[in-house]
Order: C-alpha cells, then structure tokens, then sequence
C-alpha cells in the first residue's frame, strides 16, 4: 500500500462526515461552525438521537463494522475521534505485509 493512501482516504473522511453532520445538525443555523475536534453533543450540534444514524453512517461509507465495545458515545463524540475509531477498525481488518 501506497504511504500516500492512508492519509489520503484520512482527508477524505472528514469532508463526508462533515456534510452528514451539517445536514443533520439539531438546531440549524448558516452560523453553526465546529471545528474536527469540537464535540459534536456538548456543544449542542447533534442530538443523541442522530448517534445511531451516524453510526450506520460510518459503517456502511468506511466498509467497517463497529462492536458492541465500540459502541461507546465517546468514540463518537468528534470527527476526530471518529476519524480515529475508522482508522483503528480499517487498520485492524488489513493483513499485514509478509516480511
């Protein structure tokens, strides 16, 4: 796999999750920003409710399945963090390279 790749595929998560985050926000505002680190919940962006659909989100764009110990709002909470549960799920279903 190309170095390039994983920062690639990185950079493109944000954008998508970004616009489902936006297109869902619990009061809609043109003011609304948040920054990749903001969390999402505390500050009122989304609601709990809108946890389940992200999660579904993330499984079916990201090609990952998210365990029961996964489940945790915490991984959740920002796209940074959401970018990170991604990144761990995808890196543990690869093989790794033959030395």
């Amino acid at each position: 796999m190309n170095q390039a790749e994983p920062v690639d595929a990185t950079r493109a998560m944000r954008p998508k999750l970004r616009r489902l985050i936006e297109r869902n926000l619990a009061i809609p505002s043109v003011d609304q920003m948040f920054s990749d680190a903001d969390d999402l919940f505390v500050g009122g962006y989304v609601n709990s409710l809108f946890a389940m659909k992200l999660l579904v989100f993330v499984e079916s764009e990201f090609g990952i399945e998210i365990d029961v110990e996964d489940m945790d709002l915490a991984n959740f909470r920002s796209i940074d963090r959401i970018v990170e549960l991604v990144e761990r799920k995808q890196s543990a279903t690869q093989p790794q390279g033959v030395d």
